[in-house]
């Protein structure tokens, strides 16, 4: 986007959760956003958290990553949850697959 001329701000998710929705506070309330696109359920929830009005286009990469035990069940809590926000707030979603 930002070789048309759009200006992409990345937010990094490796400080935290928390640390995720600050930074998106932030942007949003300097009025720097005119779309949210989330590429995994941590910025879906961090963007819903924050959103104030802005739209979401959730990127949905898929889940190949196969769990077990309680790492099983967060993931499937995560998904659900994905799919009821998907549903819900998101304004688009958006599926990429190898087809």
């Amino acid at each position: 986007y930002s070789s048309r001329g759009i200006p992409v701000t990345v937010l990094e998710e490796s400080r935290g959760f928390f640390s995720l929705v600050s930074a998106l506070k932030r942007h949003i309330t300097a009025g720097e956003f005119t779309v949210i696109i989330t590429h995994g359920y941590k910025e879906l929830f961090a963007a819903v958290a924050s959103a104030c009005g802005v739209p979401i286009i959730h990127v949905t990469h898929g889940f190949a990553e196969v769990h077990t035990g309680f790492r099983q069940l967060k993931m499937t809590t995560y998904r659900f949850l994905e799919a009821v926000l998907c549903r819900t707030v998101v304004r688009r979603r958006v599926v990429v697959t190898e087809e």
